[in-house]
């Protein structure tokens, strides 16, 4: 369907979700008290470029309006700042029951976000728990709409646990990301691949690596040819991640800010990483996956910087040895999730704490110089985040 031009009502209800809400691992967030009306003038009908602007004192995300109207192919300039609004400078679309707006014949627009209650609430996110106590990475989100979203699956010994897990969520997954093809990131999902049973992929999300890429280790080269292999002969869709590319299920954003970096030679698998922030009215997530440093360090100084801010960060690689601390102090976040087993959080493999070669100590000193107390911690069993 084509929509060259919408009518957006005439008044707008502006709540905050850094102010309004609170979440925690076991609480859902809080119902938003009423909102008031900020504006209010005649409904207009839009050409498809059009000037959208976001009053300053609204305490709302630019990006998440920006992706939550990706449907509409809308576009904008970046032309500065105009009576005091901020204009959005990027590719806007439309989600009509995700927002609330108001334009008037100046073509003055401003936009809240949707009120939110327990029953039409954020995403769920689960950290999936170490099953024989390794490193891997496995995520689980349910949307708000009921889709169901797979960052990787961890190690090949767990594929027992995935399947039970995904199997009490409907047997069915809207998408899949891979952020790399380590072992421990994709030796189940590759298995499930081979033999889905009764599990249903309706995507597969990665950014593939070339053939000189996968030979620069060669130790793990055969394990990602044979997920390559399962996921083309397992008839799924692949999607090839690209910068900045968005996924949007109902209110809940996936957007890919890093991909494969096939000029890094340094800890080649790891430095190529996808990293994918996820992020809705109420919470966001930054999953780093593997990122080592130097990936670390071309998100710092690549055109997604600030959307590297956000409430919950995935530990890079297992919390040690990943990015560098200077990014864990560039970037705001308030909690850590730790994919990681207990003998590289406490860098102990039968010596006593912090006897080892890893540094995971530093990461945890560092996130404690930041006054960072909330923790998710992978070997102390399943974390669920509403």
């Amino acid at each position: 369907m084509s929509f060259r031009s919408i009518y957006i009502l005439c008044t707008i209800i502006i709540c905050s979700a850094t102010n309004v809400f609170a979440t925690s691992a076991e609480i859902l967030p809080i119902v938003p008290q009423p909102a008031h009306t900020v504006v209010s003038g005649t409904s207009v009908s839009l050409s498809k470029n059009w000037d959208i602007y976001i009053h300053p004192g609204s305490g709302i995300d630019n990006e998440y309006i920006a992706s939550i109207l990706r449907e509409l192919d809308i576009n904008t300039d970046f032309t500065g700042k105009k009576n005091d609004d901020v204009l959005i400078d990027t590719k806007i679309s439309k989600n009509p029951e995700a927002y609330h707006g108001s334009v008037s014949e100046n073509r003055r627009t401003r936009f809240s976000l949707p009120s939110f209650s327990k029953k039409d609430d954020t995403f769920t996110l689960w950290q999936l728990p170490s099953q024989i106590n390794t490193i891997g990475n496995s995520y689980v989100i349910r949307t708000g709409n009921g889709k169901v979203i797979v960052m990787d699956g961890g190690v090949t010994e767990e594929e027992g646990y995935l399947r039970g897990f995904l199997g009490a969520l409907g047997n069915t997954v809207d998408c899949w990301f891979v952020t790399h093809p380590h072992p421990d990131h994709i030796g189940a999902f590759t298995r499930i691949l081979e033999n889905p049973m009764d599990i249903k992929i309706h995507q597969i999300c990665q950014s593939t690596f070339s053939d000189e890429l996968l030979a620069r280790e060669p130790d793990y080269k055969d394990e990602a040819i044979r997920y390559y292999e399962a996921a083309k002969k397992s008839g799924v869709e692949i999607i090839e991640g690209t910068l900045g590319m968005t996924y949007t299920f109902g209110y809940t954003t996936f957007k890919i800010l890093g991909i494969k970096n096939e000029e890094l030679t340094a800890n080649p698998y790891n430095n190529s990483s996808m990293v994918i922030k996820v992020w809705d009215p109420v919470k966001s997530v930054l999953f780093l996956a593997d990122a080592g440093a130097e990936a670390g360090d071309k998100l710092l100084n690549g055109p997604y910087r600030k959307e590297l801010d956000c409430d919950y960060m995935q530990m890079a690689h297992h919390g040690q040895n990943g990015v560098t601390m200077d990014f864990y102090r560039a970037v705001k976040f308030r909690a850590c999730l730790w994919p990681t087993p207990s003998w590289v959080y406490n860098n102990d493999v039968g010596g006593g704490f912090n006897t080892h070669t890893l540094t995971t100590i530093e990461t945890r000193n560092t996130v404690d110089s930041l006054n960072i107390t909330e923790h998710y911690l992978s070997f102390q069993g399943l974390i669920k985040i509403e």
